[in-house]
């Protein structure tokens, strides 16, 4: 396993290959990924819908503002 690890991870709900949901999940079940934060993006689902599946800190709809999505990562990387 790689000793490097991401600062943040962004993920789509919709993969072509998989569920950003399950993706989410994983990560935050194991105990050496389950404090990067995570923010999902979707232009079809609500953070409501997101944080029952999920435990993702943040939520982002599509399309998104750049400046607020900036701001956002901003957020979580300097905390």
């Amino acid at each position: 396993m790689s000793k490097h690890r991401p600062d943040m991870v962004i993920l789509d709900i919709m993969l072509p290959d998989g569920n950003g949901l399950d993706i989410c999940n994983v990560l935050k079940r194991n105990i050496k990924t389950h404090d990067i934060p995570v923010m999902m993006m979707s232009a079809n689902n609500h953070l409501n819908a997101v944080k029952a599946k999920c435990d993702a800190e943040d939520f982002i709809n599509k399309p998104f503002d750049l400046n607020d999505f900036v701001n956002r990562v901003d957020k979580h990387l300097l905390n």
